[in-house]
């Protein structure tokens, strides 16, 4: 049945042909001898001729005639119509999926952020100019390399493993937004944000990244955090960092039974400063006073401005014998004080220019509390050091107190 036509391939197709070629050369029979009639009658031999012609004959013998004459044209414009259908869908199909890709391109190479595509074996299979001016490689250079090389070597193993996890069908990093550190092609590193899509093609399944440099935003939060937990002028911690400081350095001595220390400190003599060459070289002493302060402590102790030319010191971890501790305490204070007393070479500016040094002696009075697994709040041992603070002022200045609940 190969070599019938298309419309004869099929038993169904066979009958409903024979069909329409019997009825329709049947209908044609009997209407030429119904015509014929009136021919009869002006010639009368033809009447004997009729006699012998058999409709069903006639029908076998003009059948064929039809068939290529008639059925087989319509049948074979039928199909050439529908490949010309076929055609027509399949390049209007053509079309659209060659103006999409004009679109995605047009997209891509427009877009501010980095567009990476790669393939399940972990290789680059396209880069967009974005990527491009954010990681200095050329679309040349990348395509077809590892998108490892696009982090610090010291993260590789851990995002090989995460899209291990992501071909094996995880979700650990498609579908979610993820900050990274990465890796420009001179060495230098930057945090970026990534958002990851997969699709799956005949071709395999294949990773979609989306990348945008968050420098800027990074340093923004810095500033933020900077203004909202350090002091301008020193960039010593400020009352609100204090205080997170002090609880947790409070509940690390009630887990460890170790004790801890605040020192609240005043400078004695600051006022005439300021009211003698002004506020800027009383900022000037107050900076110099928390250079020194942080030049008496340990890496793990924290100093920070209470306001005006008042400081507080936190010491944890001490020692588990209170006396013990209180020495300690004791020790660094003296140390504190003494810095603090030695003399201050100020040098005073007025529009970015030079005015003159001011030399200037300042002391400082200090209280101090000791804290251990107790339940007194932040608030308690600060205002407990302040008191200590006012009783060195007290006894004469420049002295070292600590906090007596019976005075």
């Amino acid at each position: 049945m190969k070599d019938l036509p298309i419309f004869l391939k099929t038993p169904a197709r066979v009958v409903t042909a024979v069909v329409f070629i019997m009825v329709v050369g049947e209908l044609l029979i009997m209407a030429l001898i119904g015509g014929a009639r009136g021919v009869i009658l002006r010639y009368p031999f033809l009447e004997d001729l009729l006699l012998y012609l058999d409709p069903i004959a006639l029908v076998a013998i003009v059948s064929p005639a039809l068939y290529f004459l008639i059925y087989l044209p319509l049948s074979q414009q039928s199909e050439v119509e529908r490949r010309l259908e076929h055609v027509t869908e399949r390049m209007r199909v053509e079309s659209k999926l060659a103006q999409r890709e004009r679109h995605f391109r047009a997209v891509t190479e427009s877009a501010s952020d980095a567009i990476i595509t790669g393939a399940a074996n972990g290789r680059i299979v396209f880069w967009n100019p974005a990527a491009e001016r954010l990681f200095g490689y050329t679309e040349a250079e990348i395509i077809d390399k590892p998108l490892a090389v696009l982090m610090p070597e010291r993260f590789r193993q851990q995002y090989g493993e995460r899209m291990a996890k992501a071909v094996a069908g995880g979700q650990s990093v498609v579908g979610r937004t993820t900050e990274l550190l990465g890796l420009r092609k001179d060495g230098s590193e930057f945090p970026l944000e990534l958002s990851m899509s997969q699709w799956e093609t005949a071709e395999g399944r294949f990773y979609n990244a989306i990348i945008r440099d968050i420098t800027e935003r990074k340093e923004a939060d810095k500033v933020i955090y900077k203004l909202a937990f350090y002091d301008e002028l020193t960039q010593l911690p400020n009352r609100r960092l204090l205080n997170d400081r002090l609880e947790q350095a409070m509940a690390a001595g009630r887990r460890s039974g170790r004790h801890g220390a605040v020192m609240f400190l005043d400078l004695d003599n600051f006022k005439p400063l300021n009211d003698k060459h002004g506020h800027s070289a009383g900022d000037l002493l107050l900076v110099e006073v928390a250079r020194r302060i942080t030049g008496c402590l340990r890496e793990t102790d924290t100093v920070a401005r209470f306001g005006g030319d008042e400081f507080v010191v936190i010491l944890g971890e001490l020692e588990t014998n209170r006396e013990a501790s209180a020495a300690q305490a004791r020790m660094v204070a003296e140390k504190i004080r003494t810095a603090l007393s030695e003399p201050y070479l100020l040098e005073i500016r007025h529009d970015g220019r030079p005015e003159g040094t001011v030399e200037h002696r300042c002391t400082s009075s200090i209280g101090v509390v000791l804290f251990a697994g107790h339940d007194a709040s932040a608030e308690d041992v600060i205002k407990w050091a302040d008191l200590a603070m006012y009783q060195a002022k007290d006894a004469g200045r420049n002295l070292v107190e600590f906090y007596d609940s019976r005075a």
